[in-house]
C-alpha cells in the first residue's frame, strides 16, 4: 500500500502556495505587491488562528501572512486576487474585519523607502544674493 500523504496545516499550505506564487513571480518579472493589514474581532486562540491561515491559504495570490495580537498582515498581487475577494475569504472564516490598511509594496518601492536621503541642506541650491 503506497504511503498517504500528510494533510498540511494552513501555515504550510500557505507557505508551499507563497512558494509557488514566487516563482511564478519571478518567471513573468512582475513582483508589484499590495500590503494589507487587517484587523480581525475575536481572534482568541491558536485554532482561531489556524482557520484564517486556513481561509487566507485558498486565496490565490496572498503571500507572506502573519498574524500577531488580532492583526493579519499579508501581501497579495492585485493582478491575482482582490482586496474584496481576501475580505471574503476572512468573513466567510467566520471572522469580522475591525479595520483595513492597503500600501503599495514592490521590491523597488521597499528599497527606495530604505534608502531614501533625510533632508539635508547640502543639497538645496545655494541663494546667490
Amino acid at each position: 500500500m503506497p504511503p498517504t500523504a500528510t494533510p498540511l496545516s494552513g501555515g504550510d499550505r500557505l507557505m508551499k502556495k507563497m512558494d509557488e506564487t514566487e516563482e511564478a513571480s519571478v518567471a513573468t518579472g512582475l513582483d508589484e505587491l499590495i500590503d494589507a493589514h487587517f484587523a480581525l474581532e475575536s481572534l482568541e486562540s491558536p485554532t482561531q488562528e489556524n482557520a484564517v491561515l486556513d481561509a487566507i491559504a485558498k486565496v490565490p495570490g496572498v503571500r507572506n501572512a502573519t498574524l500577531a495580537q488580532g492583526k493579519l498582515l499579508l501581501q497579495y498581487d492585485p493582478i491575482e486576487t482582490t482586496q474584496e475577494k481576501i475580505r471574503s475569504a476572512i468573513e466567510g472564516a467566520g471572522f469580522q474585519i475591525e479595520e483595513l490598511q492597503v500600501t503599495t509594496s514592490s521590491a523597488m518601492t521597499d528599497a527606495l523607502q530604505k534608502q531614501a536621503p533625510k533632508s539635508d541642506q547640502s543639497d538645496a541650491p545655494a541663494n546667490k544674493a
